[in-house]
C-alpha cells in the first residue's frame, strides 16, 4: 500500500534576522506568523544559527508545529558571490530549494527583503510556490540614510539587485504602512500587486485604560529595538529635564551598553529601566499602567508598539518626520521634534493635566479602533493567505 498523502498545510517563513532578536523586541503577538490558524506546520528559513527556546515563538505560530532551517549567509558568502551577485547566488540557494521541495509548502512569507527573500524567488522559479513579501521599513527616508554607517550603506548597495528580483517576482508586496510606497519607488521596484496591511497586533491581551490619574512619578514607556540613529540619546537626555518622570525601555539594542552608560553618566539609572526582552502578552497587559507612550525613530510610518499603545487608550508622543506620516496626522497623537527639549516640553504639557492625557488617549483609541481592528490586520492577512494558498 502506498503511504497516505500528507494533507498538512505548510508555510515557509523567510526571515533575515535571528529569531532570538525578533523575540527580544517584544513585538511577537498571537498568531503573528499564522494568521487565522491556517497552517499546521511553519518552517522558518533563517540565515544564521541561533540559540533560543522554540517555546518563545509558540504564541506567534498558534497550533502549528515549528521547524527551523538555516542557510548560512555570512561575510564568506558576500565575498564568494562578489557582493551577492544574482548569477553567483543561485548555487547557494539550491539547498533551500531542495529543502522546500521536501516540505511542499502552500505559500512562502518573507519579512523584509534581502538574501532571505531571494530564496523565495528561487523556490518559486523552481517549484511554482507563491510568495508574499511584507515590508516594514521606509528605507528611502533621508534621515535614515544619513544615519547609516559606511558599512551599512555598502551592504545596502550589495543587496539591491537581489532585493529587486524578490520584489518584482513576488505574488504580492505588503507594505505595513503607507510611507513604504515611496520606498518601493526609490528602489525602482515594479511589484505585480500591492496590498497595504497594517501589522497584526495583540488584540487578545490589550486592556483598555480606564484611569488616567497619575500616581507618583509620571510613567513613560517605549517598546521596540532602539539605537543611537533612532534618537534614543535625546529621549534619555530629556529625562534630565523631567525629574518627576521615569522611563521604561523594553527591547534590545546593538549599542545597549553605551546607551545604559549614558543614562548612568547623567545620573538617571534610578529613573530609567532597561528591559532587554519581555513577552508581548505581558507588555500588552501592562500598557494601561503607564501614563504616556513615547515613539522615536526615523521612519515614515507607525510602529507595532505604537499601534498597541493607541489601542489601549494610552496617550502617545511621536517625533515629526521629514515627510508627513499619514498614520500620525489627525490629532490622535502628539508630535514633537526629535530633541531632548521638544520631547520634555510635550511631556510636561501632559504631565500635570489628567484631562489632556485622557483626551489624547481617547482620541488615539478611537482612531486605532477603526484603523487597526482585527478585521483590517490579522483577518485581512489571513484572507490573502487563503487566496494565494488556494484554501477553500
Amino acid at each position: 500500500m502506498s503511504p497516505a498523502p500528507d494533507r498538512k498545510k505548510k508555510l515557509i517563513v523567510c526571515v533575515g534576522e535571528r529569531l532570538s532578536a525578533i523575540v527580544s523586541k517584544g513585538e511577537i503577538s498571537p498568531r503573528y506568523y499564522n494568521p487565522g490558524e491556517l497552517f499546521d506546520e511553519i518552517h522558518f528559513f533563517t540565515l544564521k544559527d541561533d540559540d533560543f527556546r522554540l517555546e518563545s515563538l509558540k504564541p506567534a505560530t498558534g497550533k502549528a508545529s515549528i521547524h527551523i532551517h538555516t542557510f548560512n549567509a555570512d561575510s564568506k558568502l558576500l565575498a564568494k558571490t562578489l557582493g551577492f551577485r544574482p548569477f553567483l547566488m543561485k548555487k547557494w540557494a539550491e539547498a533551500a530549494v531542495k529543502e522546500a521541495a521536501k516540505i511542499g509548502p502552500a505559500l512562502i512569507r518573507c519579512h523584509g527583503t534581502g538574501v532571505h527573500s531571494y530564496l523565495a524567488a528561487c523556490i518559486k522559479k523552481k517549484l511554482g510556490t507563491p510568495y508574499i513579501v511584507s515590508l516594514h521599513s521606509s528605507a528611502h527616508c533621508k534621515a535614515l540614510q544619513n544615519a547609516m554607517s559606511f558599512t551599512e550603506k555598502l551592504a545596502e548597495l550589495a543587496l539591491k539587485d537581489i532585493q529587486l528580483i524578490s520584489l518584482n517576482e513576488a505574488d504580492v508586496i505588503v507594505p505595513v504602512y503607507r510611507g513604504i510606497l515611496k520606498t518601493l519607488e526609490w528602489l525602482g521596484a515594479k511589484p505585480q500587486r500591492m496590498e497595504i496591511i497594517y501589522n497584526a497586533v495583540n488584540h487578545d491581551n490589550i486592556e483598555i485604560k480606564k484611569d488616567y490619574a497619575r500616581a507618583g512619578r509620571l510613567k513613560l514607556l517605549h517598546v521596540g529595538r532602539y539605537k543611537p540613529s533612532n534618537g534614543v540619546e535625546n529621549i534619555i537626555r530629556a529625562m534630565q529635564l523631567l525629574p518627576e518622570a521615569e522611563l521604561t525601555l523594553i527591547g534590545d539594542s546593538p549599542k545597549r551598553i553605551e546607551i545604559e552608560a549614558l543614562a548612568d553618566s547623567l545620573g538617571l539609572s534610578e529613573r530609567i529601566n532597561f528591559i532587554k526582552s519581555m513577552a508581548n502578552n505581558e507588555i500588552c497587559r501592562s500598557l494601561k499602567n503607564y501614563d504616556i507612550y513615547l515613539y522615536f525613530g526615523r521612519t515614515a510610518g507607525i510602529s507595532k508598539g505604537t499601534i498597541e499603545a493607541l489601542l489601549t487608550g494610552l496617550p502617545v508622543i511621536a517625533n515629526r518626520q521629514e515627510e508627513a506620516v499619514d498614520e500620525h496626522e489627525g490629532g490622535h497623537l502628539a508630535l514633537a521634534e526629535l530633541t531632548a527639549e521638544a520631547y520634555a516640553s510635550e511631556i510636561r504639557n501632559l504631565m500635570d493635566n489628567e484631562e489632556e492625557r485622557q483626551k489624547l488617549g481617547l482620541a488615539g483609541l478611537s482612531y486605532a479602533s477603526s484603523m487597526f481592528s482585527r478585521e483590517t490586520t490579522e483577518m485581512k492577512m489571513a484572507s490573502l493567505y487563503r487566496e494565494l494558498a488556494k484554501e477553500e
